[in-house]
């Protein structure tokens, strides 16, 4: 994928290796910018405000940590996302770099591919790519659910996302996830279901919160780390039944679970609709699946695979 139009400011002394990736990224449609110390990259920001930096560790006068530093303190250049690419392959100084604000940290050599990767991640996160519109489209399957969500946290942009395939939508203030729905649940157990179908398309609009809205802040962080491992504890406890797309029959025993008075016997459902559309914790939910599927296995409707 080109993008065109964004500015990348390459901060080291070293003129080859500037050279190289200024041939490189150029190729691929950004606009580059090189600096060959601290002082002259600071001057390039001022004056070009770049969309991001990388930034070399060691380099006469101000090192790469001093320079950040320098980034981090003025408002105007504070939240412009800054990547190390250092030889120093040492874990002490890839903590004190990410301690500093950087977004990321490389090491040389690196895979070209790599740092393209990582360099779109970080440009996802930037103030043009947040306002290039009012309105932000696309689909889960190009850009991750967690990495949408943490884009909003970091701009601390107030936004609606719709999630019109999962019947889903979450609220940020601030950057604060204050509501989550999905279908007919609200808060955590909406932000569960919503993780755990992960699909489709995502619109992003930069409205202010509808006043009626029951807001129940989420540390979208802690919500991030604990809800990933979860679910991916629930998808494997699924690899015991049918495939989540398949179509099953819907039985008399499966209406009788917590919620299950939705569903219509002698009809049919996609497997993992039925899990998040009934009641209760997914864990548990699947739990009780895998018992009936072991007392009487679900009949697949293999007309609708």
């Amino acid at each position: 994928m080109r993008i065109s139009g964004y500015r990348i400011l390459i901060v080291d002394d070293d003129l080859l290796s500037n050279a190289i990736l200024d041939e490189y990224l150029s190729h691929l449609g950004y606009s580059v910018i090189c600096a060959s110390s601290g002082a002259e990259g600071m001057r390039s920001m001022q004056e070009t405000n770049p969309d991001l930096v990388i930034l070399d560790i060691n380099m006469p006068g101000k090192d790469g940590f001093q320079t950040l530093e320098e980034i981090k303190a003025q408002p105007e250049l504070a939240n412009t996302p800054v990547l190390f690419l250092s030889s120093y392959d040492r874990p002490n100084l890839k903590i004190r770099g990410l301690e500093l604000g950087a977004d990321d940290y490389i090491t040389r050599p690196f895979d070209k591919a790599e740092l393209v990767a990582r360099i779109k991640a970080a440009l996802r996160r930037t103030e043009r790519f947040l306002q290039r519109r009012n309105t932000l489209d696309g689909n889960l399957a190009d850009v991750g659910l967690p990495e949408l969500l943490q884009t909003i946290e970091m701009g601390k942009k107030t936004a609606l996302v719709m999630l019109p395939d999962m019947e889903a939508r979450l609220i940020f203030e601030n950057g604060i996830l204050v509501h989550a729905e999905q279908g007919t649940f609200t808060g955590p157990a909406a932000v569960m279901r919503i993780f755990f179908l992960d699909e489709g398309r995502f619109n992003v609009r930069f409205v202010q919160v509808p006043a009626h809205i029951e807001r129940q802040p989420q540390d979208l962080l802690n919500l991030l780390m604990n809800t990933v491992t979860y679910i991916d504890g629930v998808k494997k406890k699924m690899e015991l039944l049918p495939e989540p797309e398949t179509p099953i029959l819907v039985t008399e025993e499966l209406s009788e679970l917590p919620g299950g008075k939705f569903l219509t016997k002698g009809t049919t459902i996609m497997l993992k609709y039925l899990v998040v559309r009934l009641e209760g914790d997914l864990d548990e939910i699947v739990q009780s699946l895998l018992d009936l599927h072991k007392k009487n296995p679900f009949t697949v409707d293999t007309e609708r695979q």
